[in-house]
């Protein structure tokens, strides 16, 4: 005999589903989760690789002018013997 018109059978009902639903549903967060992490360390590698080449970027830049900044005087004496050329043609 049903007690409560079938009220304790759909409870029981609900349960059961949510029991067969929750791993289900914890797989598929599971699965996002995998997923957010595997697109967050894509990402930082893909960051730190740029800013690695940022750093060497720099360093060959800072290189090249210090080279010219050395050279200068170098220049400046071979353009004077330009224009002397130059002046005595």
């Amino acid at each position: 005999e049903q007690a409560g018109y079938g009220i304790t059978d759909t409870w029981d009902e609900i349960v059961d589903k949510m029991i067969e639903i929750a791993p289900t549903t914890l797989e598929g967060i599971n699965e996002r989760v995998t997923e957010l992490d595997t697109t967050v360390r894509q990402r930082t590698d893909e960051f730190e690789v740029r800013f690695e080449d940022g750093h060497f970027d720099r360093a060959l830049l800072r290189a090249r002018v210090n080279t010219l900044y050395k050279d200068r005087p170098d220049h400046h004496r071979t353009a004077m013997l330009m224009d002397r050329e130059a002046m005595y043609s």
